[in-house]
């Protein structure tokens, strides 16, 4: 199997659980009430916008950090959220791209540092 193969593969698993968290997060917003289902409307167009960045290939990773994301046990669509909440609201894809790659950033930096702590 080629390397590219096994990055498409690789990749595909990680884009099918975002597609997975993306299904939950909408069966859960369907049980809302109308108020409640507007007041989410920002939660509910970024991470569909997140979703369809990584269905294009918008977004991508190596297989490490790739790999790094499918090992973690959190909502990656609920961290990415967050963390953009916490950001000056960018609205375009580039700048939704680099938030969620500073998120991403911010889980390797912490993945390294345990691994240096497990290591003493």
């Amino acid at each position: 199997m080629s390397n590219d193969i096994s990055n498409n593969l690789i990749f595909k698993k990680l884009v099918n659980r975002i597609e997975s968290e993306h299904n939950l997060f909408l069966n859960k917003i369907k049980r809302k009430t109308p108020e409640e289902i507007v007041n989410s409307a920002y939660e509910i167009v970024y991470k569909d916008i997140v979703t369809q960045m990584f269905n294009s290939g918008y977004i991508d990773f190596t297989d490490r950090t790739t790999e790094l994301l499918l090992s973690e046990s959190i909502n990656l669509l609920d961290l990415f959220y967050s963390d953009w909440l916490g950001s000056d609201l960018p609205d375009t894809w580039d700048d939704i791209k680099f938030e969620i790659e500073v998120s991403v950033s911010y889980l390797i930096k912490e993945k390294d540092d345990q691994d240096e702590i497990y290591k003493r």
